[in-house]
């Protein structure tokens, strides 16, 4: 049903986009339009995703729980779907070339297993979560790749940090990253991809 709805809008952006290029949007804009592709979803998704804006940009924060399974790069179907409508109505526009990051982030448990020779740590493997969503953007949509920028954090920004916050000399420290990290569903929310548009 998701699948279907979104699909539809996916669509309709599309013929609108036909023929002449469309002006760029605010970030005003690009807020109010994620804020609609949330409203659509599933209510047991709509709690994972959020959206929310600072200095970098308006961004798209979905947890781990429809992004990846723990200790893999297999992209979620949850995902895939959110992607494909912000792909279209977000990320197509010829006339906007503004920077788009996609960044990575992982729980804070070791990378084990067989990934273990593929992915050393959790900045392999959140770098490489960062690629995969990024290749799935421009192989799937066209998204043109001088837009956008994989970035891999590990484990060093939980969520729930603010990016200010961030900037406060130890503020993360291992002990915060343990709290943050401290039950499944903690580390769930850290297994996170989050996109931002920026604003220039």
């Amino acid at each position: 049903m998701m699948a279907e709805e979104m699909s539809e809008v996916a669509s309709g952006a599309k013929n609108e986009s036909d023929g002449d290029k469309q002006p760029m949007k605010s970030q005003a804009q690009v807020k109010e339009e994620l804020k609609d592709i949330v409203d659509e979803l599933d209510e047991n998704v709509k709690s994972k995703v959020k959206i929310s804006s600072d200095v970098n940009g308006v961004a798209l924060e979905m947890d781990g729980d429809i992004c990846f399974a723990g200790g893999t790069v297999d992209m979620h179907e949850e995902m895939m779907e959110i992607l494909d409508i912000a792909a279209e109505l977000l990320m197509t526009n010829a006339s906007d070339m503004r920077p788009i990051f996609i960044q990575g982030h992982s729980d804070n448990q070791p990378v084990s297993g067989k990934l273990k020779e593929q992915y050393p740590t959790n900045w392999e493997l959140s770098s490489a979560r960062a690629a995969v969503v990024v290749n799935y953007l421009i192989s799937a949509h066209g998204v043109s790749s001088t837009r956008l920028r994989a970035m891999g954090f590990a484990d060093i920004w939980p969520s729930g940090v603010s990016f200010m916050d961030m900037r406060k000399e130890n503020y993360v420290d291992q002990a915060k990253i343990a709290e943050l990290n401290a039950s499944s569903d903690l580390m769930a929310k850290n297994r996170r991809i989050k996109i931002i548009f920026t604003p220039s």
